[in-house]
């Protein structure tokens, strides 16, 4: 196995990738905990086991599908390019 060393500049690439991300996601979340308590109705602590579960099953989820992604048989595409045109695919037909 090739032991190379990580660039700084890498380091800082992958630290930076959602730095745009968390302030969203915050502020979405934020959000939804007071429209769950506000108009729906709910509890906070209705409030606050809804995302524990969401967070228990994205720990499991993340781990399966990476495992899945890296036993995909390798195309003539890359390893990784064909489940990026799905992700994106996807999440693009979520967004609309």
């Amino acid at each position: 196995m090739n032991q190379d060393k990580i660039k700084m500049r890498e380091k800082l690439s992958f630290a930076m990738a959602n730095f745009g991300n968390i302030p969203v996601m915050t502020l979405i979340n934020g959000y939804l905990l007071i429209f769950y308590t506000n108009i729906c109705g709910l509890s906070p602590a209705a409030c606050a086991t809804l995302f524990l579960i969401a967070r228990f099953l994205d720990a499991i989820n993340d781990p399966l599908v990476g495992f899945m992604i890296d036993h995909l048989p390798t195309r003539k595409m890359g390893h990784f390019r064909p489940t990026l045109i799905l992700g994106t695919i996807l999440c693009s037909a979520n967004f609309l």
